[in-house]
Protein backbone atom coordinates (compact mmCIF):
# COMPACT_ATOMS: atom_id res chain seq x y z
CA UNK A 1 0.00 0.00 0.00
CA UNK A 2 1.40 3.51 -0.88
CA UNK A 3 1.05 6.92 -0.89
CA UNK A 4 -2.97 6.87 -2.29
CA UNK A 5 -3.73 4.60 0.21
CA UNK A 6 -2.95 7.05 3.28
CA UNK A 7 -4.44 10.45 1.43
CA UNK A 8 -7.59 9.99 3.92
CA UNK A 9 -5.46 9.82 6.97
CA UNK A 10 -3.30 12.60 6.04
CA UNK A 11 -6.19 14.70 5.17
CA UNK A 12 -7.59 13.75 8.47
CA UNK A 13 -4.69 14.65 10.44
CA UNK A 14 -4.22 18.23 8.45
CA UNK A 15 -8.31 19.00 9.45
CA UNK A 16 -7.45 17.94 13.23
CA UNK A 17 -4.48 20.53 12.99
CA UNK A 18 -6.40 23.10 11.48
CA UNK A 19 -9.84 22.88 13.43
CA UNK A 20 -8.00 22.77 16.87
CA UNK A 21 -4.31 25.27 16.15
CA UNK A 22 -3.32 26.78 18.48
CA UNK A 23 -1.00 30.24 18.59
CA UNK A 24 2.45 29.98 20.12
CA UNK A 25 3.84 32.67 20.98
CA UNK A 26 7.35 32.33 20.55
CA UNK A 27 6.91 31.37 16.87
CA UNK A 28 4.38 34.36 16.30
CA UNK A 29 6.86 36.99 17.49
CA UNK A 30 9.59 35.52 15.38
CA UNK A 31 7.78 34.73 12.09
CA UNK A 32 6.30 38.28 12.77
CA UNK A 33 10.27 39.71 12.91
CA UNK A 34 11.04 37.65 10.23
CA UNK A 35 7.78 38.80 7.49
CA UNK A 36 8.72 42.62 9.01
CA UNK A 37 12.23 42.43 7.79
CA UNK A 38 11.11 40.68 4.60
CA UNK A 39 9.08 43.62 3.92
CA UNK A 40 11.07 46.11 4.85
CA UNK A 41 14.22 44.59 2.88
CA UNK A 42 12.20 44.77 -0.45
CA UNK A 43 13.46 47.95 -0.96
CA UNK A 44 16.90 46.52 -1.30
CA UNK A 45 15.77 43.93 -3.76
CA UNK A 46 16.60 43.96 -7.63
CA UNK A 47 15.19 46.62 -10.17
CA UNK A 48 13.43 43.63 -12.11
CA UNK A 49 11.83 42.43 -8.63
CA UNK A 50 10.56 46.13 -8.47
CA UNK A 51 8.90 46.23 -11.79
CA UNK A 52 6.77 43.10 -11.02
CA UNK A 53 5.95 44.31 -8.15
CA UNK A 54 4.46 47.61 -8.77
CA UNK A 55 3.14 46.23 -12.05
CA UNK A 56 0.68 43.64 -10.29
CA UNK A 57 0.29 46.74 -7.94
CA UNK A 58 -1.36 49.29 -10.94
CA UNK A 59 -3.18 45.98 -12.41
CA UNK A 60 -4.72 45.05 -9.40
CA UNK A 61 -8.47 45.54 -8.62
CA UNK A 62 -7.86 45.28 -5.06
CA UNK A 63 -4.31 44.58 -2.67
CA UNK A 64 -2.26 45.98 -0.50
CA UNK A 65 0.66 47.72 -0.50
CA UNK A 66 3.96 47.39 1.39
CA UNK A 67 3.91 50.45 3.16
CA UNK A 68 0.34 49.36 4.06
CA UNK A 69 1.06 45.88 5.75
CA UNK A 70 4.20 47.73 7.38
CA UNK A 71 1.69 50.09 9.17
CA UNK A 72 -0.51 48.18 10.19
CA UNK A 73 2.30 45.66 11.92
CA UNK A 74 2.79 47.25 15.13
CA UNK A 75 -1.35 46.52 15.80
CA UNK A 76 -0.90 42.37 15.16
CA UNK A 77 -0.39 40.86 18.37
CA UNK A 78 -1.41 37.41 19.14
CA UNK A 79 -4.47 38.12 21.29
CA UNK A 80 -5.61 39.86 17.58
CA UNK A 81 -4.54 36.77 14.98
CA UNK A 82 -6.15 34.26 17.93
CA UNK A 83 -9.58 36.23 17.93
CA UNK A 84 -9.22 36.16 14.03
CA UNK A 85 -8.92 32.64 13.32
CA UNK A 86 -12.11 31.25 14.75
CA UNK A 87 -14.12 34.00 12.57
CA UNK A 88 -11.85 33.29 9.43
CA UNK A 89 -12.88 29.66 9.82
CA UNK A 90 -16.59 30.48 10.53
CA UNK A 91 -16.96 32.15 7.48
CA UNK A 92 -15.37 30.17 4.56
CA UNK A 93 -15.73 29.27 0.31
CA UNK A 94 -14.61 25.74 0.32
CA UNK A 95 -13.32 24.72 -2.82
CA UNK A 96 -11.38 21.10 -3.53
CA UNK A 97 -9.33 20.64 -6.80
CA UNK A 98 -8.59 16.28 -6.11
CA UNK A 99 -6.00 15.39 -8.34
CA UNK A 100 -4.82 12.26 -9.42
CA UNK A 101 -5.87 8.26 -8.52
CA UNK A 102 -9.19 9.62 -7.29
CA UNK A 103 -12.49 8.43 -8.65
CA UNK A 104 -15.55 11.44 -8.39
CA UNK A 105 -17.02 9.77 -5.88
CA UNK A 106 -14.00 9.89 -3.96
CA UNK A 107 -13.56 13.57 -5.01
CA UNK A 108 -17.20 14.52 -3.84
CA UNK A 109 -16.18 12.46 0.00
CA UNK A 110 -12.80 14.68 0.10
CA UNK A 111 -15.53 17.81 -0.21
CA UNK A 112 -18.04 16.79 2.20
CA UNK A 113 -15.52 15.56 4.88
CA UNK A 114 -13.96 19.09 4.79
CA UNK A 115 -16.63 21.16 4.71
CA UNK A 116 -18.32 19.11 7.47
CA UNK A 117 -15.47 18.98 9.67
CA UNK A 118 -15.24 23.01 9.65
CA UNK A 119 -18.87 22.79 9.86
CA UNK A 120 -18.64 20.52 13.13
CA UNK A 121 -15.53 21.60 14.96
CA UNK A 122 -15.67 25.54 13.59
CA UNK A 123 -19.61 26.52 12.96
CA UNK A 124 -18.33 27.38 9.79
CA UNK A 125 -20.92 28.22 6.86
CA UNK A 126 -20.99 28.84 3.46
CA UNK A 127 -20.36 32.22 2.40
CA UNK A 128 -23.24 34.01 0.89
CA UNK A 129 -23.40 34.99 -2.92
CA UNK A 130 -22.70 38.89 -2.06
CA UNK A 131 -19.65 38.17 0.04
CA UNK A 132 -17.70 36.47 -3.07
CA UNK A 133 -15.17 38.63 -4.62
CA UNK A 134 -13.82 38.00 -7.86
CA UNK A 135 -9.76 38.93 -8.53
CA UNK A 136 -9.56 40.91 -11.84
CA UNK A 137 -7.27 42.90 -13.10
CA UNK A 138 -7.89 46.58 -14.82
CA UNK A 139 -8.73 46.37 -18.53
CA UNK A 140 -5.85 48.51 -19.92
CA UNK A 141 -7.20 51.03 -22.69
CA UNK A 142 -5.51 52.27 -26.25
CA UNK A 143 -3.11 54.02 -24.12
CA UNK A 144 0.35 54.20 -22.59
CA UNK A 145 0.96 54.47 -19.19
CA UNK A 146 4.05 55.05 -17.36
CA UNK A 147 5.03 54.74 -13.79
CA UNK A 148 8.64 55.81 -12.91
CA UNK A 149 10.55 55.35 -9.31
CA UNK A 150 14.14 55.31 -8.21
CA UNK A 151 15.46 52.30 -5.70
CA UNK A 152 18.17 53.74 -3.71
CA UNK A 153 19.69 50.18 -3.29
CA UNK A 154 20.81 49.38 -6.85
CA UNK A 155 21.93 51.52 -9.77
CA UNK A 156 20.99 49.41 -12.66
CA UNK A 157 17.55 49.69 -13.64
CA UNK A 158 14.39 47.90 -15.55
CA UNK A 159 11.88 48.47 -17.28
CA UNK A 160 8.27 45.98 -17.65
CA UNK A 161 6.51 45.60 -20.43
CA UNK A 162 3.01 44.38 -20.17
CA UNK A 163 0.10 43.52 -22.83
CA UNK A 164 -2.88 42.82 -22.19
CA UNK A 165 -4.27 40.45 -25.23
CA UNK A 166 -7.81 39.78 -24.76
CA UNK A 167 -9.72 37.86 -23.25
CA UNK A 168 -8.63 33.84 -21.71
CA UNK A 169 -8.36 31.46 -24.18
CA UNK A 170 -6.93 28.04 -24.16
CA UNK A 171 -5.26 28.35 -27.24
CA UNK A 172 -4.68 32.12 -27.61
CA UNK A 173 -2.85 31.31 -24.12
CA UNK A 174 -1.07 28.91 -24.71
CA UNK A 175 -0.06 30.80 -28.50
CA UNK A 176 1.04 33.83 -25.86
CA UNK A 177 2.83 31.85 -23.60
CA UNK A 178 5.00 29.89 -26.92
CA UNK A 179 5.73 33.99 -28.07
CA UNK A 180 6.91 34.95 -24.70
CA UNK A 181 9.25 32.40 -24.38
CA UNK A 182 10.68 32.86 -27.75
CA UNK A 183 11.24 37.07 -27.34
CA UNK A 184 12.29 36.63 -23.88
CA UNK A 185 15.91 37.21 -23.72
CA UNK A 186 17.54 39.18 -20.55
CA UNK A 187 19.63 42.11 -21.34
CA UNK A 188 23.11 41.09 -19.91
CA UNK A 189 23.21 38.00 -22.14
Amino acid sequence: KGYNDKQKVLLEKIMDKLTTFQVNEKRFEILKETYTRGLKNFSAEQPHQHAMYYNSVLLAERIWHKGELISTLDRLTVSELRDFIPRLLANLKVECLVYGNCTEGTAQEVYSYVVDRLSRDCCSRSLLRSQLIKERELQLMDQSYLYKTTNGVHRSSCIEIYYQCGLQETRANMMLELFAQIIKEPCFD
